[in-house]
C-alpha cells in the first residue's frame, strides 16, 4: 500500500477563538500616538478638576462627597522593582493573581464619568456638590468626546484593516463627529431625567396635607416601575458607554445609532461582552503591570546610580516630586524636608512625565481593547467581517490631474498638419491610401473595400507548389 502523506492544514485561530484578537491590543497600545492622546486628555481632566474645584459654586473643604483620585495618575503606588522577583519565586500564584485582578487602573477613564454622576444621584448632596458633579460630567465627556474619539478611530482602522492612520486624519474626524459622540453619552442621562421628573412629581404630590401621603403610598407602585426602567437605562449606560465611542470610531454613525447598537449588545449579547471584557482586563492588567514595574525599574536604577556619587539623603530629596505610581523617595533612602530646592522641582517634572506615560497607556489600552470588543460584538451579532470599518481608511491621493477629452479616450488620434497648413491635405496613415483623394501618393498599395458577394480574390494568386 503506498505511503500517503497528509498535510494538516494551519489552523485560523482567529476563526476558531475571534476573542484572541484582544492580544493584539497592546501594539496598538503602545503606540505613540494613542499614548499621545491619552495622556493629554489625563491632563486636561486633571487641569479641569483643579479648576473646578476652586469655582464658586464648589462646596469648600472636604466635605465633597466624590474623590479626586480619579482625575489624576499618581495611583496605585509602586513597589520596589528589586523585590519583586524575590516575592514571585516565593509566591508565584498569590502574586499573579493579584496583578490579574489589578483593573483599577484600566478603568480610570470609566470613574471620570461614574464619581460625578454617583453624587448625582445621592439625595443627600448638596446642590453645590451637584453643580460641581455635573460640570466634572460634562467635562469629562467633552474631553473623552474628542479625544476617546480619535483612539477609537485609530484602534479600528488598524486593528481591523491593518491600515495606519495619521494622527491628523483621527484628530479631525474625532472633531467633524463631536456631536456624535456627545449625543450618544447624554441620551442615557436624558432618559433618566425624564423617569427622575415623574418621581418628583410624585414627590411634590406627597406633600399635600393630609391626602399628599396615602396617594403617594397608592402611587408607590408606578414609582417602582419608573425606578426599574431608570435601573435598565444606568446599567447599559455604565457598561454600554465605551462601546458607544467605539461604535462611531468604526462606523462614523451618528448618537442615535451607537446609543441603540451599545444598548442592543449589552442586552442581547451579555455573555459575549461579560467574556470579552474580562479577558482584556485580565490582559490589560497583566501589561500594564509590566510597564509600571519597567518604568519603576528605571527610576529606581536612575536614583540608585545617582545616589552612588551624590548621595541617599540628597537623592532621595530629588525624588520627592516623583508620582507614587513611580516610585518616590523611599527606593534610596529618607529625607530631610531642608533639602528640598529647585533641583527637586525640576527632577519633579520629568517623573512626573513618566508617571503621566504609565497612566496613558492604560488609557490608551482601555479604549484599544473597547474598539476591538465592540468589532467582535458586531460579528457575533451579525456576522459582519471584523475588517469592516466605514468610511474605509483614504488611500494616497494622486497629486496628478486625471485624463480628460481625447487623452481619456481609447479610441484612434488623427493628427492635424502640422503649422496649420491645410493645403496639404490630410498626412498618410501607413497601410491605407485612396487614389481619388487628393494628397495621397498613389505608388503606395490600395486596400480595396470588400465586394457585397464575398471576399475579392487576390491580383496575382501565388503558384500551387508543385
Amino acid at each position: 500500500m503506498p505511503d500517503t502523506v497528509v498535510e494538516l492544514g494551519k489552523i485560523d485561530w482567529k476563526r476558531v477563538f475571534p476573542w484572541v484578537r484582544l492580544f493584539r491590543v497592546f501594539r496598538t497600545a503602545i503606540d505613540l500616538r494613542m499614548l499621545s492622546l491619552s495622556c493629554v486628555a489625563l491632563v486636561a481632566l486633571s487641569v479641569g478638576d483643579s479648576i473646578f474645584s476652586n469655582l464658586p459654586f464648589a462646596p469648600s473643604g472636604k466635605g465633597a462627597p466624590e474623590s479626586h483620585a480619579a482625575y489624576h495618575w499618581d495611583r496605585p503606588a509602586a513597589e520596589n522593582p528589586i523585590d519583586f522577583p524575590a516575592k514571585f519565586a516565593n509566591h508565584p500564584w498569590e502574586v499573579l493573581s493579584g496583578i490579574g485582578t489589578r483593573w483599577e487602573r484600566l478603568l480610570q477613564p470609566v470613574r471620570t464619568v461614574l464619581e460625578p454622576t454617583r453624587t448625582i444621584l445621592q439625595p443627600q448632596a448638596t446642590w453645590s456638590q451637584k453643580a460641581l458633579a455635573w460640570t466634572r460630567l460634562l467635562w469629562a465627556l467633552c474631553v473623552w468626546s474628542v479625544l476617546a474619539g480619535a483612539m477609537t478611530r485609530i484602534a479600528a482602522v488598524e486593528q481591523a484593516t491593518e491600515a495606519p492612520m495619521a494622527f491628523s486624519s483621527a484628530l479631525r474626524f474625532s472633531l467633524e463627529n463631536f456631536l456624535s459622540y456627545m449625543t450618544a453619552a447624554l441620551l442615557p442621562v436624558a432618559g433618566i431625567a425624564v423617569f427622575w421628573l415623574l418621581c418628583a412629581i410624585g414627590g411634590w404630590i406627597g406633600r399635600i396635607p393630609f391626602i399628599g401621603p396615602p396617594a403617594i403610598g397608592l402611587l408607590w407602585g408606578l414609582e417602582l416601575v419608573f425606578g426599574f426602567l431608570m435601573a435598565l437605562i444606568l446599567i447599559a449606560a455604565v457598561a454600554g458607554w465605551p462601546l458607544m465611542y467605539a461604535t462611531i470610531g468604526a462606523e462614523a454613525s451618528d448618537g442615535f445609532d451607537a446609543f441603540s447598537r451599545s444598548y442592543s449588545y449589552v442586552f442581547t449579547r451579555p455573555w459575549h461582552y461579560l467574556w470579552f471584557s474580562l479577558v482584556a482586563l485580565t490582559y490589560g492588567a497583566f501589561v500594564t503591570t509590566f510597564i509600571s514595574i519597567v518604568a519603576s525599574l528605571v527610576v529606581y536604577l536612575s536614583a540608585a546610580g545617582v545616589a552612588s556619587g551624590l548621595g541617599s539623603p540628597q537623592t532621595a530629596a530629588m525624588l520627592m516630586g516623583a508620582p507614587d505610581s513611580v516610585g518616590g523617595p523611599s527606593f534610596v533612602g529618607s529625607v530631610n524636608s531642608s533639602q528640598v530646592g529647585v533641583g527637586t522641582l525640576i527632577a519633579g517634572a520629568w517623573l512626573q512625565v513618566v508617571g503621566l506615560l504609565v497612566a496613558g497607556f492604560a488609557g490608551s489600552f482601555f479604549w484599544t481593547s473597547t474598539t476591538v470588543i465592540y468589532l467582535l460584538l458586531r460579528h457575533v451579532d451579525d456576522a459582519t467581517d471584523f475588517r469592516e470599518v466605514f468610511p474605509p481608511p483614504s488611500e494616497g491621493k494622486d497629486e496628478l490631474l486625471p485624463f480628460v477629452g481625447v487623452a481619456a479616450s481609447d479610441q484612434p488620434v488623427i493628427e492635424r498638419p502640422g503649422d496649420g497648413d491645410f493645403s496639404a491635405g490630410p498626412r498618410r496613415v501607413p497601410g491605407l491610401s485612396d487614389p481619388n483623394l487628393k494628397g495621397i501618393d498613389p505608388t503606395l498599395p490600395s486596400i480595396q473595400p470588400p465586394s457585397p458577394s464575398g471576399p475579392t480574390p487576390p491580383s496575382n494568386p501565388p503558384a500551387a507548389n508543385s
